[in-house]
């Protein structure tokens, strides 16, 4: 992110749809992703807070590396104010680290605008769709870009992330589609590697395929966006697994491996509000203290100062800290209702009110889109254990069993209001044709 003159910045806004990846990419294709609303002119003139680093009343035209050191002298600030937000770093090695060789790799492949790996069209038709699938044709492709494959392959199977120490401007926005490109070459090689007989590679790409997903996701401070091309990442991954590589006999011993490599099942409350932890560092480190520090807000067209800043990151962390208290102590289905709660924004001035709705409009949508991932993920372990003779628990949201279908070999999401929407679709049972 830059802060020049007219450059126009973007603060994230989602909605349940995020989880699809069609609108995902057609929105960062046209440049839109993620959009509610923009900032912009970070050289304009704006009160500055009554913090340690605030007693100046005026500084116009700041540079880009002084927004820097001053906002990140105030994020300090807040957390020594604020300790129960701070978060425990972990120390992992550049060469070793997954999330930043990700970064690497889309900043080295990935051209912006959502166009993606630089492909052919019969290879991208191969990998998004299956269309026109041609083991040959792919093979011939694989050997001619073997380097790229494997450096795809290597990343998705390090072991360690961390987002410590990189510039916010390169993770703040980041191209899914290049993610979403690495992610189908995986599983278009272990398709190549199953239909050659060779379970354990095939296995192995599926590893690093999930891997590209823990990457995105088991960052200190993961964040909304993140999530949502993790959550991309790995209903993907799911669906080519049980529509592709798991029809047909398989041995319960044989669905064990699968079921681990896949690391299918939900996650909880307590995940969903480690996430917006994460958002909060993300936001208020990245765009909103920067923001504040060296320019005006506009929406649609209408500048917004703001005459009470301190105040204004202060509701904007308790908001967080008030919905993440309650996400831990919630269930699945009382989530998006959490999120959809008011900021506590009464003392603020009209200015400020305005952003906050801003900053806050779409968390709860998007907090259904990621329950509705979680019901995906646990009816993916329903069809693992439908598979393997094994228990099978209910499903998370509605306490209601799964609907199988003996005919046909599927198991199905129950029949429940609090469900409605969701457009789940029912998965094959593994090992049976």
């Amino acid at each position: 992110m830059t802060f020049r003159k007219g450059k126009v910045l973007f603060i994230r806004s989602f909605a349940a749809l995020l989880v699809v990846a069609a609108l995902l990419l057609l929105l960062e294709r046209n440049e839109l992703l993620p959009v509610f609303t923009r900032l912009g002119g970070a050289t304009a003139t704006l009160p500055l807070p009554a913090s340690k680093i605030g007693r100046e009343q005026q500084t116009p035209r700041r540079s880009e590396k002084e927004i820097r050191r001053l906002a990140d002298r105030w994020y300090e600030e807040l957390l020594a104010k604020h300790p129960e937000m701070a978060v425990a770093y972990k120390d992992v090695p550049d060469a070793e680290n997954g999330f930043l060789k990700l970064l690497d790799f889309a900043d080295r492949y990935g051209p912006g605008g959502g166009r993606g790996l630089d492909l052919p069209d019969d290879i991208r038709k191969m990998i998004g769709s299956g269309e026109g699938w041609n083991g040959t044709r792919f093979a011939e492709w694989l050997r001619g870009n073997r380097a790229l494959v494997d450096e795809i392959t290597a990343i998705g199977l390090l072991p360690q992330q961390s987002i410590k120490g990189i510039d916010p401007s390169r993770f703040v926005s980041f191209s899914a589609r290049v993610h979403m490109d690495c992610s189908q070459i995986l599983h278009s090689e272990a398709r190549l590697l199953l239909e050659q007989g060779d379970e354990e590679s095939a296995l192995r790409s599926m590893r690093a395929a999930m891997g590209l997903t823990t990457h995105l996701d088991e960052i200190e401070t993961p964040f909304l966006f993140s999530e949502s091309v993790s959550i991309l990442l790995r209903l993907g991954t799911w669906k080519f697994a049980n529509d592709t590589l798991l029809s047909g006999d398989h041995a319960p011993a044989d669905l064990r491996a699968w079921r681990e490599t896949l690391a299918v099942g939900p996650s909880g409350p307590e995940e969903l509000a480690d996430l917006f932890r994460g958002e909060w560092h993300v936001t208020v480190k990245s765009i909103l203290l920067p923001q504040l520090l060296g320019g005006k807000t506009e929406f649609n067209g209408e500048e917004l100062r703001h005459p009470d800043p301190d105040a204004l990151v202060e509701a904007h962390l308790a908001y967080y800290q008030h919905m993440s208290a309650d996400m831990r102590t919630s269930d699945l289905a009382g989530l998006a209702g959490i999120s959809a709660a008011p900021p506590p924004a009464d003392q603020l001035s009209p200015e400020s009110k305005e952003l906050m709705a801003l900053l806050f409009n779409g968390t709860s949508a998007w907090s259904k889109g990621w329950i509705r991932a979680q019901c995906a993920g646990a009816l993916a372990e329903a069809a693992f254990a439908a598979g393997m003779g094994e228990e099978i628990l209910v499903e998370p949201v509605s306490g209601k069993p799964f609907v199988f279908d003996h005919n046909a070999g599927t198991i199905a999401m129950p029949d429940a209001p609090m469900l409605n929407g969701f457009d789940i679709k029912p998965m094959k049972i593994p090992g049976r044709r």
